[in-house]
């Protein structure tokens, strides 16, 4: 209850320090180093298919298969 009788008799000084710890919190907040988009590499694969004396329109119809998941 001691909380509740310094709020009643002096709302000002509560004032105050609820501004000062919003202030603070504003401030800590636009410091505080937040990264939202980081620096991602996406594993990449390659795969050649070498037919020799073939086009490569032959390689990719008749060897390539394409696999949809």
């Amino acid at each position: 209850m001691k909380i509740i009788d310094f709020s009643i008799k002096r709302p000002v000084t509560v004032s105050m320090i609820a501004v000062a710890v919003i202030i603070f919190g504003m401030v800590s907040a636009y410091r505080l180093p937040i990264n939202l988009f980081p620096a991602i590499s996406y594993p990449a694969l390659s795969i050649e298919t070498k037919y020799n004396g073939a086009a490569p329109l032959e390689v990719e119809n008749l060897i390539t298969k394409y696999m949809n998941s």
